[in-house]
């Protein structure tokens, strides 16, 4: 499968240690590049609050939600 996947955040520090960071994310897949389909993508908009400090993250949280429902994921560590 193929992937095009894009990704649009903020990071906006509400603390020392914590950071709130709304994003939203497009993309589409299909079987091979030639087969991608613009029209066909998804859309998912979410929040997550990470817990850092000034030199490194510690954990991230985060919620997306699209037509196909909800998603929580949990990263400790440097998240991508």
């Amino acid at each position: 499968r193929t992937l095009a996947h894009a990704t649009a955040m903020y990071r906006y520090r509400v603390h020392r240690y914590a950071e709130i960071i709304p994003f939203f994310d497009i993309g589409t897949t299909s079987n091979g590049v030639s087969k991608l389909d613009f029209g066909a993508r998804r859309t998912s908009p979410g929040i997550g609050i990470r817990a850092r400090t000034d030199k490194q993250i510690l954990a991230d949280v985060a919620y997306a939600w699209s037509t196909e429902g909800g998603r929580v994921v949990f990263t400790i560590g440097a998240a991508l």
